[in-house]
């Protein structure tokens, strides 16, 4: 693990309140909105995942995690960090959030806290107003989502409760206001103060000074704390505040206090038990994933990495998978390690403490870390963890237990699409891993390791024509001594524009006992993709694998020209919609298209250095000429060239961005250049308004 002056083991702590967080959600999200009662009918306790019961994938998108760590993002996109304006809080969700898609619940204006407060983002009240309750009423403004989205903000500042709730109230003020600001404060504070202090009493005593005296939230705290202390027992503590603080004294459907009161009493009746305090807050039901989030967070960083799996193996069957579907498709699949690992990085920046080392894309260096991978199909002669390898560094240890009568598969997964809408909320994505990149792996046997074994590097990717990811591309294997030590590496080859669906390693082994480590898995290199104009084969014509769509409709089309190749279509009915595939590991690439327009253009060209719906360079054609534009929240014009553009002509476009300039080809002439600009890395695809346009002839290549 990277060293840090600042506080010991802090990355491990960071890793902790996350992972805690993730597991509240998973465990909580199954029967999430149930009563207690309910809850108890079906199962008495909860004392561990229950998904199957109800039909229920574990790992899901779902807001609690999502919003987390996307809306943390504010800190490093606005470069401020710590000092980041209020404002900015506000224009990250414009940036991030895909309407009726991703992040979070879209109820509708004055249903739905958090869409309220997005149209009115959309429609130019900045935050903190978008979530006043002048704007939107107190029922609105007091409901849960202001604590649910928090934990971020107090993991970036370790034992600085004043900072970490002035980040918080910032963030939550974007969609509420009063209570529901209240409550998320005394999380962040939690949070934050977890790190040093390991005393439940004196860590709520601290937390609830930072909201008023005369609030709901204090009142609570001061109840609830005392019933606990004078009734031993969690149910009747329970009863008690169903009766004062349950969800028909409020209005609204998932209203802040009856939530947050419930939370408290996990902590005082399970003050030093992950396993207990996840028991006590999921049986009690009510809003399960969010209050389970929330309580797991605390706990995490309170009692540290090792408490979590104490009593029940949490970890394991998720393997740390988490989704993140965004406008961006960087980091859109994830896991928990990697995730902790960007928001400690921006806890360093905060504090001074900067490590620019760089570490591989998985590095399992910290216990119980998978990074996404399992077996493909569970045997008993094979067991994937994490352990430590001979020189006392950590990796992802298969430990072959006896004879391999087939291949055992390891596998992780990279984009969300892999699977699909998840109850209410979508899963959108790139993959990292495209044609021209590279997977790289140290890897080992252990000096005990008793029969040669051999292992190779594993993709899968999407067979262009089922459309399904069955597609598997292997690299050379290599054999595995005992106490060897190897680097081995697959290079994506030309996959038609098609993602990469997942990664991992084959492992054969005909005899013999012992274990095989992957110490690191890195992707290197940048992309080069020549993109099949047929990647649009699904039958709903809404989806590309591994683009994010913000259009109405996408279609394979046959070009009006006879006899000509088939295109690509994209609709916009109204607004301006976008169609980009890629992340910010892309930096110096030239982006081509041959380009035409069903109807006349409006709004229509190409995009790169994409990194969301607020942040991109494009070149399109609006006002009825080109402009060469960098939207960084706002547009700011870079130059323009004087053509028209009629319906139904095709144009050849290529931008080139590198070095921090940008150079526009049309039909092979460079028509515009231009070094004044902000942005230097990101995705590439289109932008349309209004209009039915086609593409073909797609490339993408790096310098």
């Amino acid at each position: 693990m990277r060293g840090v002056n600042m506080l010991e083991n802090y990355e491990k702590s960071v890793y902790a309140g996350l992972l805690g967080k993730v597991i509240g959600v998973y465990l909580g999200r199954p029967f999430e909105g149930w009563s207690k009662e309910k809850i108890e009918e079906k199962w008495g306790n909860i004392e561990g995942y229950v998904h199957e019961d109800v039909g229920h994938p574990l790992v899901v998108t779902d807001d609690d995690i999502s919003g987390t760590i996307a809306f943390a993002r504010v800190l490093s996109d606005s470069g401020l960090y710590a000092e980041t304006p209020d404002d900015f809080y506000g224009k990250t969700w414009l940036n991030y959030l895909i309407e009726d898609k991703t992040v979070l619940w879209w109820g509708g204006m004055g249903v739905s806290t958090e869409h309220t407060a997005w149209l009115r983002l959309k429609d130019g009240v900045s935050s903190p107003e978008s979530g006043s309750i002048e704007l939107n009423g107190k029922t609105v403004s007091d409901q849960i989502g202001g604590q649910i989205f928090i934990e971020a903000f107090g993991l970036v500042a370790p034992n600085n409760p004043d900072l970490a709730v002035k980040l918080a109230e910032k963030a939550a003020r974007v969609s509420h206001d009063g209570e529901g600001v209240y409550g998320a404060l005394v999380v962040a504070a939690l949070v934050s103060m977890a790190f040093a202090e390991k005393d439940m009493d004196v860590l709520l005593d601290r937390a609830v000074e930072y909201v008023p005296k005369d609030s709901s939230i204090a009142k609570i705290h001061k109840d609830v704390r005392a019933w606990c202390k004078t009734d031993g027992d969690w149910r009747i503590t329970y009863e008690k505040i169903k009766e004062q603080y349950g969800y028909e004294k409020f209005g609204g459907g998932c209203h802040m206090i009856p939530n947050h009161a419930i939370m408290v009493m996990a902590w005082c009746y399970a003050p030093d038990n992950f396993y207990e305090s996840q028991k006590i807050i999921n049986t009690a039901g009510w809003d399960t994933d969010c209050n389970a989030a929330n309580v797991g967070s605390v706990m995490g960083v309170k009692l540290g990495l090792e408490a979590i799996n104490k009593d029940y193996e949490f970890q394991k069957p998720f393997a740390d998978r988490i989704m993140v579907p965004t406008a961006d498709g960087t980091n859109s699949f994830t896991d928990v390690l990697n995730a902790a690992f960007v928001i400690a990085d921006m806890g360093k920046e905060i504090m001074n403490e900067v490590d620019d080392s760089a570490l591989p894309t998985h590095h399992f260096s910290l216990p119980g870390a998978l990074h996404g991978y399992m077996l493909e199909e569970e045997t008993e002669n094979a067991e994937l963890t994490n352990a430590e390898y001979s020189d006392g560094q950590r990796g992802l240890c298969i430990e072959v237990k006896s004879n391999l009568k087939e291949s055992v598969l390891i596998s992780s997964p990279l984009i969300t699409r892999s699977f699909g809408l998840t109850g209410t909320y979508g899963a959108v994505g790139t993959s990292p891993l495209v044609s021209g990149k590279v997977v790289a792996a140290d890897i080992c046997a252990d000096i005990d390791f008793n029969n040669d074994t051999e292992v190779s590097i594993m993709i899968r990717t999407y067979d262009p024509e089922t459309t399904k990811p069955t597609r598997v591309i292997k690299g050379d294997a290599v054999l595995l001594k005992a106490g060897d030590e190897k680097k081995i590496e697959l290079k994506i080859p030309d996959l038609q524009g098609w993602p990469v669906y997942d990664v991992g390693f084959e492992i054969k082994s005909s005899s013999g006992q012992g274990k095989i480590f992957i110490k690191s898995v890195d992707f290197k290199g940048q992309p080069n993709i020549q993109f099949d104009s047929n990647l649009c084969r699904e039958k709903d014509f809404n989806s590309c694998a591994g683009w994010i769509s913000t259009m109405d409709r996408l279609r394979p089309s046959k070009n009006w020209e006879e006899g000509a190749e088939d295109c690509l279509g994209f609709i916009k009915n109204k607004d301006q919609g976008f169609l980009v595939t890629g992340d910010r590991s892309w930096s110096s690439y030239q982006f081509e298209t041959r380009i035409s327009s069903k109807v006349k253009p409006n709004n229509l060209g190409i995009v790169c250095y994409y990194q969301g719906l607020e942040r991109y360079i494009t070149f399109v054609y609006r006002n009825n000429r080109f402009e060469l534009i960098e939207h960084y929240y706002k547009d700011r014009l870079l130059g323009v060239v004087d053509r028209t553009w009629e319906a139904q002509k095709e144009i050849t476009i290529s931008i080139s961005c590198q070095n921090g300039k940008v150079d526009v080809l049309m039909d092979d002439e460079l028509v515009i250049s231009s070094d004044d600009i902000t942005l230097d890395c990101g995705g590439a695809g289109f932008i349309n308004e209004h209009g039915f346009a086609n593409v073909r002839n797609v490339s993408l290549k790096s310098f």
